[in-house]
């Protein structure tokens, strides 16, 4: 654990955060690809409860819609679940910290963002994915209260991420 909070508490320099973004991207789609594996040979069922009709209806929308949705998504989202608690948690104390305060926050903050994704069904997937989203934020500012970096870091990881999600599964339907 102190190797990752040291990790987690070494900024990202400027020069290398283009790197850390995609690095993150990838990071949240094989864990997405690894879960979506083992459900599928464990419990197939679950995936099923996953299924978001709002989400096919938008492979039938035209691309600007589709663009449209996909950031305003990525930035409503970021700033719902990341970057208001953590400046609401920031109020309350002098230094941004990793203690279990802040984890609190983190865990609190990604399990709703589970549970916005559909219901308590989606925690383990969403709600993972968004502590990758609250490390990504936290690491690329959010400890040091660089707030529009740490957000805009955080956006363009959950950008990356949606985009290969609705390639992945439009490729998918049109080849059903």
């Amino acid at each position: 654990m102190d190797i990752f909070v040291e990790w987690l508490e070494e900024p990202v320099l400027n020069y290398e955060i283009i790197g850390h973004i995609l690095k993150m991207s990838l990071l949240c789609i094989v864990y997405v690809c690894i879960f979506c594996l083992a459900m599928s040979y464990f419990c197939p069922e679950y995936l099923d409860s996953l299924r978001n009709e709002d989400a096919a209806d938008l492979l039938e929308q035209k691309g600007w819609i589709i663009t449209l949705v996909l950031v305003l998504a990525s930035v409503f989202e970021e700033l719902t679940f990341r970057l208001l608690p953590i400046i609401f948690f920031s109020i309350f104390v002098d230094e941004v910290e990793i203690d279990w305060k802040l984890i609190s926050v983190v865990i609190v903050s990604s399990v709703l963002f589970g549970v916005f994704h559909g219901s308590l069904n989606n925690i383990p997937l969403q709600g993972v994915l968004g502590v990758l989203f609250c490390i990504v934020f936290l690491k690329n500012g959010g400890l040091q209260k660089k707030y529009i970096r740490a957000t805009l870091a955080s956006i363009s990881v959950h950008l990356i991420y949606n985009v290969i999600v609705f390639v992945v599964a439009a490729v998918i339907k049109s080849s059903i």
